[in-house]
């Protein structure tokens, strides 16, 4: 897949996690 989306990926992951706690 793209780096690009990837990386957005990750982000979106990060942002759930904070969410989360």
């Amino acid at each position: 897949k793209d780096a690009a989306e990837l990386k957005a990926l990750n982000e979106a992951l990060k942002d759930l996690l904070d969410g989360i706690q």
